[in-house]
C-alpha cells in the first residue's frame, strides 16, 4: 500500500525579510498591500497561506488550519512574519498540516499559516486543556517550509473572564453566559447533523464561526483543509458558498503513518498499547472498500457492521505486562453520501448508487483519545 509522502517539500520560495503583524487590522492591511503589488494570496487555517505572482493587480489567498506557538525560538532560515497579538501561543503541526502548506504553495504566491487551537470547537468536558501544543517545533517546521507569514492570535474571541482555567472560554461554560461574552455564531444546519456532531454537538458551530472570522480577517481566495476531517471540509465549503465568501475551498489528501494510521495531533496522546492497535481503523476501512468492490449486493448496513466489529475486536497481542488495555470503543461507523453526508439506508446496496460517491466514516475511542478516519469506498 502506498502512502502519501509525509515530508515531501516543494521547491523553496525566494527568501524574504519576515514581517511581524500583531493584529487583525494589520493582517488586512498586509494582505491588501500584497494585492496592490500584483500578488495572489493563499490562506491555510492550522492556518496556512500561500501566494503566487500573477499579472493582475490582486492577491489570491489559500486557507488551511489553526494552532497557537513560543517566541523564544531562533530560526536558522529566514523567519516567517508573525501575525500575532499573543505572547503565549500554541500548536502541534504534523506532516498532514505540512502537506496542506505544500498544496497551498501550488495554488498561490505566498503562504500564510494561522496556528490556533479554537476553544469554541470543544465542549467543557473535552480535552481543550490537554490538546498537544509544540510551539517551537511548529515555528521551525513552517520556517523550513518557506512559509511567508504565521498568524498566531492568542484568542479570536472577546475574553469575558480573566480566569487561567484552560476551559474558561470553551463553549458550554459559565463564561459564555456573561453579558459581554462573544454572542455571534455561524451554523451550517444540515451538514452539521450526524457523524461527529452526535457526540460533539458544539464542534461544527465552532468550526464555522472561527473559519468565517479568519476568512474575514485574511480575505483569502483559496483555502485548503484536510480530508481526514471530511465533515468539517464539507461544512466549510457549504458555508463559503452560502455566505458568498470569495474563497475556493480545496481538500488535501489524508496523510498516514507507514502502518496506515491517519496523522493527528491526538496520536501523541495514545498509550503505547493503543498506538499499536489504532491502525485497525484503517485496516477496517480497507476491508470495507474490498467488500464493496467484490460484491454488487453488499449493503451499507453490512459494511458498517463489519467495520465496527473489526475495530472492536482489535487486540494488542504484544502488550506486556497483561492484561491488555480495554478494546477500542466505537463512537460511530456511518455510511453516507460523500457530498451531502446523508446516511445511506442500511438495506441499500452500495453498488446501486450509480454516479454517487459513498463514504465510510469512523470515530473510535482508544482509552480517552478519540480518533477519526474515513474512506470513499465507491463512486
Amino acid at each position: 500500500m502506498l502512502f502519501k509522502n509525509k515530508m515531501s517539500t516543494p521547491s523553496a520560495p525566494t527568501p524574504s525579510t519576515p514581517e511581524i503583524i500583531t493584529t487583525a487590522a494589520e493582517m488586512r492591511v498586509w494582505s491588501r498591500r500584497q494585492r496592490l503589488a500584483g500578488k495572489r494570496v493563499g490562506f491555510v487555517p492550522t492556518m496556512v497561506i500561500s501566494m503566487k505572482r500573477r499579472a493582475k493587480k490582486f492577491f489570491r489567498l489559500a486557507c488551511f488550519s489553526f494552532l497557537p506557538i513560543d517566541r523564544s525560538i531562533s530560526f536558522s532560515q529566514p523567519r516567517p512574519p508573525l501575525l500575532s497579538s499573543a505572547s503565549n501561543l500554541q500548536g502541534c503541526l504534523h506532516a498532514g498540516h505540512l502537506s496542506l502548506v505544500d498544496l497551498a504553495r501550488t495554488k498561490a504566491d505566498v503562504v500564510v499559516v494561522s496556528i490556533y487551537v479554537n476553544p469554541t470547537q470543544f465542549a467543557a468536558n473535552e480535552d481543550f486543556g490537554r490538546y498537544p501544543r509544540t510551539r517551537e517545533r511548529d515555528r521551525s517546521l513552517l520556517a523550513e517550509r518557506g512559509v511567508e507569514a504565521v498568524f498566531e492570535p492568542e484568542t479570536l474571541y472577546h475574553r469575558s473572564t480573566d480566569s487561567n482555567d484552560d476551559n474558561a472560554n470553551v463553549v458550554g461554560t459559565a463564561a459564555e453566559e456573561s453579558d459581554d461574552a462573544h454572542d455571534t455564531f455561524v451554523v451550517v444546519e444540515r451538514l452539521s447533523r450526524g457523524l461527529c456532531s452526535l457526540s460533539r454537538p458544539h464542534f461544527f458551530r465552532g468550526v464555522a464561526t472561527v473559519v468565517a472570522k479568519l476568512f474575514n480577517v485574511v480575505e483569502p481566495d483559496v483555502s485548503v483543509f484536510g480530508e481526514k476531517d471530511w465533515q468539517q471540509l464539507a461544512i466549510v465549503r457549504r458555508m463559503a458558498r452560502d455566505l458568498d465568501f470569495a474563497v475556493k475551498v480545496l481538500g488535501g489528501e489524508i496523510v498516514r503513518e507507514s502502518d496506515g494510521l491517519a496523522l493527528s495531533s491526538r496520536n501523541e496522546l495514545l498509550t503505547a498499547g493503543d498506538r499499536r492497535r489504532a491502525p485497525c481503523i484503517y485496516a477496517a476501512l480497507k476491508e470495507a472498500k474490498k467488500m464493496v468492490s467484490g460484491s454488487p449486493s453488499v449493503t451499507a448496513g453490512e459494511v458498517a457492521g463489519v467495520v465496527k466489529t473489526r475495530i472492536e475486536a482489535a487486540y494488542d497481542s504484544g502488550f506486556s505486562p497483561p492484561p491488555p488495555p480495554p478494546p477500542p470503543k466505537v463512537d460511530y461507523v456511518s455510511v453516507v453520501d460523500a457530498d451531502s453526508l446523508s446516511p445511506v439506508p442500511d438495506d441499500v446496496a452500495i453498488s446501486s448508487r450509480k454516479g454517487r460517491r459513498t463514504l465510510v466514516a469512523v470515530a473510535a475511542f482508544f482509552g480517552e483519545v478519540r480518533l477519526i478516519d474515513n474512506m470513499v469506498v465507491a463512486g
